[in-house]
């Protein structure tokens, strides 16, 4: 188990850049968190995500995730706890396992682009030529997706980060909100149970939101 100094010191070094899961956040391709929950969390609007019940049984598993996946591809892994950063972008992050020799692959696609953003990440971190990424699914799948280096995505990531963390981070604008929830670190003050009259201009703001969502 994790020291409370420890985790003090991981949130503070989460703070000095954006992370693999950051990344897909503010290209808008996460299904859990938003540009501006990366923004409220790094600028310390809001203490950082605090762990749930999903979040502690994924650290559980990789031990067991990695074990299958040296079983069904013969590689051998090992842990690598350091924080990687990038020498120019504002990108760090850490690595579940690295491969140590290698060997037999097994190839395959349709992997959610939340999660090739982060994987690409961890690319350009560890100049990597290529990342497994290993995925149980139901607790009797076992899926290990083989993903080549994309040089065009990985230069697109660099500098999306390096403007996002100077126009948002450094800067200190907030990002544009996509969704109801991002009211509440944008507008702390606000009062929930107070009503307004919609007028005409904002009846069409509500309706090119709507617009929007269903797009």
């Amino acid at each position: 188990m994790n020291s409370p100094d420890k985790m003090a010191a991981f949130h503070a070094e989460r703070l000095e850049g954006l992370g693999g899961s950051d990344i897909g956040a503010i290209l808008g391709l996460s299904k859990y968190r938003t540009p501006v929950d990366v923004w409220a969390e790094k600028t310390g609007r809001v203490p950082p995500q605090e762990s749930n019940l999903q979040m502690r049984f994924g650290t559980f598993a990789e031990e067991f995730v990695a074990q299958e996946y040296s079983a069904a591809t013969g590689l051998k892994v090992q842990r690598f706890n350091p924080m990687l950063r990038h020498p120019t972008a504002p990108l760090i992050g850490h690595v579940d396992r690295l491969v140590v020799p290698e060997g037999q692959k097994v190839a395959s696609h349709n992997v959610p682009t939340a999660y090739l953003a982060q994987v690409a990440t961890y690319r350009i971190l560890t100049g990597c030529r290529y990342a497994d990424l290993a995925v149980l699914f139901g607790n009797h799948d076992l899926r290990i997706y083989h993903l080549w280096r994309d040089v065009e995505l990985e230069q697109m990531i660099i500098a999306k980060a390096s403007e996002w963390w100077q126009r948002h981070i450094v800067a200190d604008v907030a990002p544009e909100p996509v969704c109801d929830a991002d009211a509440k670190p944008l507008y702390p003050k606000s009062v929930a149970a107070k009503t307004i009259e919609a007028n005409e201009e904002l009846l069409h703001k509500l309706a090119v939101m709507r617009e929007a969502r269903a797009q």
